[in-house]
Order: structure tokens, then C-alpha cells, then sequence
């Protein structure tokens, strides 16, 4: 039919789009690798030269960074791109620019399968996650959110095809794909308590699907758990990155977020060596949680409000001019500010309409607790914006149920919104009003 070849193209020209501002938003800044880019590249670089899993390559294993970055899925993926390329960051920000662009794909093809294959929510979805400028930045550094948000919109996808037609080829590719993207970032690993209920509503006929993934799961993690193993002489299925979060989001005085200075109490810890400090830190954490809990409660409130801010701009990275911060900063705080109430509104619009028959009741109610899974994977621990990243496609496909509706001018749709608006305003005005010194003093960067 002509009317679907042109649905077809339309959808084309818009991944063809996305792919382009991101590529040549990269081309253009050429952001050089800070902080933590600089860790995964140099790790990357070293695996690439034959020179192992090292981030120094002055220190000894034992005492090396690298075990306590997160990782290894994003090295490897660098260290590949480095071995066919070269130590070449043009080649980094193509291929990332493309997955971003399959990425907002994922994002129609999910979109369509729960909203009974309509096209103009799923078209909504894609653009709304495409052009998000946090996104885009993201794809210009080397970092692990671009790789981890097309894996995770790939294990999205296979789920709720699985929950339609339950094909052991979908379980199978669950299997590999989700380790993936544990691999790449660990947090992500909340993904299984959304998807072990499935197994669990009828066990005994699905005890051999349970083997087969838990076999197939565990064949993934195998090769790198066997090499720590025999390094560290302990079980490592990614590295030791929980113990340092822990502690450094859960003691008295914490904000939140990640430090701007070193927490000696924290970092004595690791005098011991990563392993043993890594130990010493889960226990200092679970000590503070135990005789703190109103503190931690408090703490973590704090987070979730954090979470939800659009006063959270993508901004201030380290590499960024005075104005490109501002401008940034701009874009990314109402782009966000925009996300946020429309992708809550449609959340709310649906809930309303569970049983108007515009979705499949399933797929929406477990793509919606996965969703309500991703705060929940940082928030108790620190919160910085690139860790919301993933909520930004689940939302994504919820404001585009949003913006179908206000567009035709549907007056159930005034009401999720109105809500929506109140929720997103007064959060962030609590957030910037509890944390004006620090809101001040990042717009003060501006102007230097």
C-alpha cells in the first residue's frame, strides 16, 4: 500500500536524522575523553594492545583501577572498535551514533507492540528519544550509556515479544543479551526482577525454560567470572563497583550525589586493596543503614528527588566552554522538563484508560514496572543525571501516548498533564531550593 511505503520512508528520514545531528554533534565539539571516558579509553586502549584488563599499566593487577570501573561490556566494545581502527575516536562516535539512531528505532518497534501497532505514538516515541540532547551528548563521549540503552531497549523489545509468544528463541536471546547488558552496567541487572515473575506464574510448565535461561545465563558470565577468579581468588561476575557507591551515597552527610572531593572515611577503606576495600565497604554502608535508618530514608528521598529534577542538566562536563555549559544547560533542562511531564502524563492517561483496549493490558503493565524499576536501580545509592538515562526511553514511549492525544485535542488527556506539571514544577523547585549554593555556583561557571 502507498500510504505504508510512505509511513516506511517517513520513518527512514527520521533515524537518518537523528544519526546525523548526533554524528556531527560529535564531529563538531570533538569531546576529548574526562574522568571516568578517560578510564574506560585507557582500559580499551591496553585491552586493544594485548596489554590486559589494566587501566595503569605502572601498577600490578592487585592494585590496578580498572576492577572497580564499571564494566568490562564497554571496554571490550572500545577495545574491538580500537583493534580494527585504531586508537581513533572518530570511528567511537560513528558507530555510537548509529546505535543511538537503532536505539530511537527500538524505541517505534516497542512502542508499536504495545499500543496494538499504531504508528503516531511510536513515531512521537522515536523523535521524543532521538533529539534528546542529553542522548545525543551521551553519544559524543565515551561512556557507557549509549551501548547500555541500546541493550536495553533490545532486552525490552524480546520480552514483550516473548510475553506474546513465549518462543524459546526469544528466551534464548534474553539470555545472552541481558548478561550483555549487565556487563556493560550493572545497575541494569534490575531488569531480572521484572522478567523472573513471568517464570514464576505457572513454575512446574515453566521449570525447563528456567534451566535453559539460567544455563545460557550463566554461560555469558562464565569467562569473565573464571578470570577474576583466578586474579582476585574470589567470585566477580562484572567488577567491585557496588561497595564504593554504597558508601560513598550512605554516610552522614551525604547529598545524594557523587562527591566533588575525595571522602577520606571512604577512601581509607581501599588501603586494603580494591577487593578487601570493596568488602569494607558494603559493611560500612549496611552500618550506616542500620543505625541511621531516618538518615537514610531522608538521603535517599533526597535522591529520588534528584531523579526526577529537570534542574539536572547535562551540561558540566569538564571539557565544555562557559557558553556551551549555558547553552546545554538550557536545552537539556527543558528538554527534560518536557520528558518528564509528558511521559508522566502519559503514564497517567493510561492507568485512566487501562481498559479503553488502545494497548495490550500486559505488555503495558510490565513495560511499566520496568520503568518504575530504574530509579529504584540508583537511588538508594547516588543519583547524577547520565544515571536517569535510562528513563528517558520509557518515558519517551509514554509521552508519545501523551503528545498523540493533546494533538487530537482529547480533553482526558488535560488532566494527566495538569498533575504531571504540578509534580514536575514543585520537585524541581524543591530540588534547585535545597541545593541553591550548588545551582548558584554552577551558574556563576558560566560567566567565567
Amino acid at each position: 500500500m502507498r500510504w505504508m511505503k510512505i509511513i516506511k520512508f517517513k520513518i527512514f528520514l527520521i533515524i537518518a536524522a537523528i544519526f546525523i545531528v548526533s554524528l556531527t554533534y560529535s564531529f563538531y565539539f570533538k569531546l576529548k575523553p574526562s574522568v571516568d571516558a578517560r578510564a574506560y579509553d585507557n582500559i580499551a586502549w591496553n585491552l586493544a594492545q594485548g596489554n590486559g584488563y589494566k587501566e595503569n599499566l605502572d601498577r600490578p593487577i592487585s592494585e590496578d583501577h580498572a576492577i572497580i570501573r564499571a564494566g568490562p561490556g564497554y571496554e571490550f566494545f572500545l577495545a574491538a572498535i580500537y583493534k580494527i581502527f585504531g586508537h581513533n575516536y572518530k570511528a567511537v562516535w560513528f558507530l555510537q551514533a548509529l546505535l543511538h539512531a537503532f536505539t530511537a528505532f527500538l524505541v517505534f518497534l516497542i512502542a508499536k507492540n504495545i499500543f496494538n501497532n499504531e504508528n503516531k505514538t511510536a513515531i512521537f516515541a522515536m523523535v521524543v528519544y532521538g533529539f534528546f540532547p542529553d542522548l545525543i551528548i551521551g553519544s559524543s563521549m565515551l561512556l557507557t550509556e549509549t551501548l547500555s540503552l541500546f541493550l536495553l531497549a533490545i532486552n525490552t523489545l524480546i520480552f514483550l515479544k516473548y510475553l506474546e509468544e513465549k518462543k524459546i528463541s526469544y528466551l534464548i536471546a534474553l539470555a545472552v543479551f541481558i548478561p550483555f547488558m549487565i556487563l556493560v552496567r550493572s545497575n541494569l541487572a534490575i531488569f531480572i526482577l521484572v522478567f523472573v515473575p513471568v517464570f514464576l506464574k505457572d513454575f512446574k510448565k515453566n521449570l525447563g525454560k528456567m534451566i535453559i535461561f539460567s544455563f545460557v545465563f550463566i554461560a555469558v558470565f562464565l569467562p569473565w567470572t573464571v578470570r577474576n577468579y583466578f586474579l582476585f581468588h574470589k567470585i566477580i561476575p562484572t567488577t567491585v563497583l557496588i561497595g564504593n557507591n554504597l558508601a560513598m551515597g550512605n554516610h552522614i552527610g551525604a547529598t545524594g550525589e557523587q562527591l566533588d572531593q575525595p571522602y577520606d572515611p571512604v577512601d581509607n577503606l581501599y588501603k586494603a586493596g580494591y577487593i578487601e576495600g570493596d568488602k569494607l565497604a558494603v559493611k560500612f554502608a549496611l552500618n550506616f543503614i542500620y543505625k541511621h535508618p531516618f538518615e537514610f530514608f531522608k538521603i535517599s528521598f533526597y535522591r529520588a528527588s534528584i531523579y526526577f529534577s529537570a534542574a539536572r542538566p547535562a551540561s558540566f562536563w569538564p571539557s565544555f566552554s562557559a557558553l556551551n555549559k549555558a547553552i546545554t544547560s538550557v536545552f537539556s533542562s527543558s528538554y527534560a522538563f518536557f520528558v518528564f511531564v509528558l511521559g508522566i502524563s502519559g503514564i497517567l492517561f493510561c492507568f485512566k484508560n487501562r481498559n479503553s483496549g488502545f494497548f495490550v493490558k500486559e505488555k503495558f503493565f510490565y513495560f511499566f514496572a520496568l520503568a518504575a524499576f530504574m530509579p529504584l536501580s540508583v537511588i538508594f545509592i547516588v543519583v547524577e543525571t547520565r544515571y536517569r538515562f535510562p528513563i528517558y526511553l520509557f518515558l519517551s514511549v509514554f509521552s508519545g501516548v501523551a503528545l498523540k492525544f493533546l494533538l487530537q485535542k482529547k480533553k482526558e488527556i488535560i488532566a494527566p498533564i495538569f498533575y504531571a506539571l504540578i509534580f514536575v514544577v514543585l520537585n524541581t523547585a524543591f530540588d534547585a531550593s535545597r541545593n541553591f549554593s550548588r545551582v548558584a555556583e554552577k551558574i556563576s561557571e558560566f560567566f567565567k
